[in-house]
C-alpha cells in the first residue's frame, strides 16, 4: 500500500523543476543525462526523506549527488551495477 505522501512525489518534483512541468525536460535545461538521473533518482528515493525531496530535482542534482548522504547511498546501491538490456 502506498502512503499519501508517495502519490505527491511527481507533483513535488514537477513543481521544483524550474519552469518545466516534468523532470525529464528539466534534465535538458540543466544538462543532465536523463537516463542515469532517473536510475539514480529511483535508487535514492527508497531512502530519502520527503522533507528533502527538493534536493533530488534536476536543478539541485549536481550538488546533491556530490555530497553525503546521496554519494554514499549511490555507491552502495547494487541496482546501479545492473547492465541495461
Amino acid at each position: 500500500m502506498y502512503s499519501s505522501a508517495s502519490w505527491r512525489l511527481p507533483t513535488i518534483l514537477a513543481r521544483n523543476s524550474a519552469s518545466h512541468s516534468e523532470p525529464i525536460a528539466a534534465c535538458a535545461e540543466h544538462r543532465i543525462d536523463p537516463e542515469p538521473y532517473l536510475r539514480d533518482l529511483f535508487c535514492l528515493l527508497r531512502e530519502w526523506s520527503l522533507e528533502g525531496i527538493v534536493a533530488l530535482a534536476p536543478g539541485h542534482w549536481q550538488e546533491t549527488v556530490a555530497e553525503e548522504p546521496a554519494r554514499g547511498l549511490l555507491e552502495r546501491d547494487v541496482l546501479r551495477g545492473v547492465p541495461k538490456g
